[in-house]
């Protein structure tokens, strides 16, 4: 092997080896912070049902009252309730069958069909 050739490959190696090191004392940052965590959910009484509440309201019994924690709403689902506050979108795409679609998120079955068949959204638009 060339000079250059070898002094490459022991480069290679030597990083391999710095890499791996460095991989082996993230792993054990890491098993130590969730050793951290868990030590705090048991101390605190808290489960993993507790984080995971994240987009729910999540309440807490203190004494006779409960205290609401974020300013998350408890929905079931998605279902939107009677009196949800939030502004309605007005669809701007239409098909043949009167499906429609806001033209936010995720476009909907239909209109996903529709344009893999080939066809624009701006055949749909609404006037």
């Amino acid at each position: 092997m060339p000079a250059n050739l070898k002094s490459v490959m022991k480069q290679i190696e030597e990083l391999t080896k710095r890499a791996e090191k460095l991989r082996l004392e993230e792993t054990a940052k890491i098993a130590q912070a969730v050793k951290s965590i868990k030590e705090q959910m048991r101390k605190h009484g808290l489960t993993v049902a507790h984080l995971s509440a994240a987009g729910t309201a999540m309440k807490a019994t203190v004494g006779k009252s409960m205290v609401k924690v974020g300013k998350a709403t408890a929905k079931a689902g998605s279902a939107l309730k009677a009196n949800d506050k939030r502004l309605k979108v007005k669809p701007k795409y239409r098909n043949k069958k009167g499906e429609t679609w806001a033209g936010r998120g995720k476009p909907p079955h239909w209109m996903a069909a529709e344009l893999k068949a080939g066809k624009k959204k701006e055949d749909f638009l609404i006037k």
